[in-house]
């Protein structure tokens, strides 16, 4: 058992955007600097024009890259406080410690006793002289008892998040090395006209494309066996009005229930190449039609 402030994780959270959201002008700048360097035709010769090249293809993949890591890292621990608040604790500045709390189950069994042990003492001439007592009692057992439901509630949430904050540290971490690696790494010779890019410069961008995958959950193995089914993506209001995805396997045109793959694509459907899904609306859903295929769906 652990504990856990998440007022530090809405700060981690702030100092991660604000760290972020500077990386990102740098990154948008940078990016618009290969354009130019890639559009310069001042610039000739066979090595300018293989610089231009690797930097054409190369750079605007891997900016987008880091781009996503930003969104992806400050998403899921966004999802991380939501999730807290609507299952354990809805305050905002919510401390647990579960030690203190396990010490609180312990208060319920001796409280406990001592209502029992007080309960056999009284007598019908001496119960008012205990009222007092056994009132007092029975607040801290109320007291007690609702420590102990947001303790269980909080083991809950922890066994559910125990391998949250790895892939997730691993990846800030990541991008905030391939972000060095871009700003300290990457030179201009001014006597070739050409950039050159450290050793250290593909590991780094390899090192962030796996965190990315890690953090998002991608598995390709799971990604595999998911194109032997077609995904839906079902749009819809939520009961808040929002927008909200459905995702459904299908086979043959039939709804499948594969519980492994179901709770995956659930959880990565978002990250999934477009190309590897249709968009419906629930409308369509409903009418047990795919305007896809044109024919009709049964819904199981």
């Amino acid at each position: 058992m652990s504990r856990i402030d998440i007022g530090e994780v809405r700060h981690f959270l702030t100092i991660l955007k604000q760290a972020n959201a500077e990386a990102r002008v740098w990154l948008l700048q940078l990016k618009q600097t290969v354009e130019r360097y890639v559009q310069d035709d001042s610039l000739s010769g066979k090595a300018v024009e293989a610089s231009k090249s690797y930097f054409e293809a190369s750079y605007p993949p891997l900016i987008e890259t880091i781009l996503q890591a930003f969104d992806t890292s400050e998403a899921l621990l966004a999802q991380y406080i939501q999730e807290f608040h609507s299952q354990v604790d809805p305050s905002p500045n919510a401390r647990i410690d579960a030690v203190i709390l396990g010490q609180a189950m312990e208060k319920v069994k001796s409280i406990r006793r001592k209502q029992e042990a007080l309960q056999q003492s009284l007598s019908g001439s001496t119960a008012g002289l205990y009222e007092g007592r056994a009132q007092t009692l029975r607040l801290d057992f109320i007291e007690a008892v609702e420590q102990e439901k947001i303790l269980e509630k909080y083991l809950q949430f922890e066994q559910s998040h125990t391998h949250f904050f790895e892939p997730l540290v691993e990846l800030v971490q990541a991008a905030k090395r391939a972000v060095d690696v871009l700003q300290k790494q990457v030179h201009f010779n001014e006597e070739t006209g050409t950039y050159t890019v450290a050793k250290t410069f593909a590991p780094a961008m390899k090192s962030l494309q796996d965190s990315l995958q890690k953090a998002r959950g991608i598995n390709p193995k799971l990604d595999e066996q998911l194109e032997d089914y077609e995904i839906l993506a079902v749009v819809y209001k939520d009961n808040t009005g929002k927008d909200a995805v459905m995702w459904v396997l299908e086979k043959d045109g039939v709804r499948v229930q594969n519980t492994k793959l179901q709770k995956y694509i659930e959880q990565t459907g978002r990250y999934q190449d477009a190309e590897k899904y249709t968009i419906i609306t629930l409308a369509d859903l409903d009418i047990k039609k795919s305007p896809k295929r044109g024919k009709r769906v049964p819904i199981i």
